[in-house]
């Protein structure tokens, strides 16, 4: 299932680069068992091969819980693909068994934090300190942000003020099937966060 996501997300990329989206990439989800095949590489390789894609245009998301579980070997992949400019994202990042020592070890090009922190950030200072430690941390590292389940407007601009790179969530966009979504990407331009908001 998870290979057939990624040849999926492939084809639906070069379609869009086809309408017109050039500058258009996909995030998908990585799981654990997918991180444990030896043909990871072998299998991205193709999708961006077959879809004539560019490297950055595929971002590979994985969990924290997903990493700890991975065989020493994995790293090497990883290390593979970001060493060919494909995006590694550690996803959900603080709600696992979070290790900093995972972001010395990995090639990870992204943090992305998890919606349980946005939710609550305007109302609980405690939500509010680790998402503004988690920014700290990826602009410390050079590391790309991204805020899941982001709703509203006060959350974008709080985001923005603390250098949040990317949102995600319910106030740009909900869940679309391809022929809406094809048509939202052709009524919206990109925006900058921080000229948005």
């Amino acid at each position: 299932m998870g290979e057939w996501v990624l040849r999926e997300a492939g084809r639906q990329l070069s379609v869009w680069q086809a309408a017109g989206f050039t500058d258009a990439c996909v995030s998908v989800n990585v799981s654990a068992i997918q991180l444990q095949r030896q043909d990871l590489v072998t299998i991205v390789d193709q999708v961006l091969k077959d879809n004539g894609l560019r490297p950055w245009q595929l971002e590979l998301e994985i969990t924290e819980t997903a990493l700890m579980r991975i065989r020493p070997e994995v790293i090497g992949d990883l290390n593979a693909m970001r060493r060919k400019g494909v995006t590694i994202s550690l996803d959900d990042f603080g709600t696992g068994y979070s290790s900093l020592s995972l972001l010395q070890e990995l090639p990870i090009g992204k943090l992305k934090i998890d919606k349980s922190f946005v939710r609550d950030m305007l109302v609980d200072p405690k939500d509010a300190a680790i998402v503004s430690a988690v920014l700290f941390i990826a602009k410390s590292l050079g590391l790309q942000s991204t805020a899941e389940g982001v709703e509203t407007p006060e959350q974008a601009a709080r985001l923005a003020e603390e250098g949040c790179d990317q949102l995600q969530g319910y106030l740009l966009c909900r869940p679309l099937p391809v022929a809406e979504m094809t048509e939202f990407l052709k009524s919206r331009k990109t925006i900058e966060l921080r000229e948005q908001y």
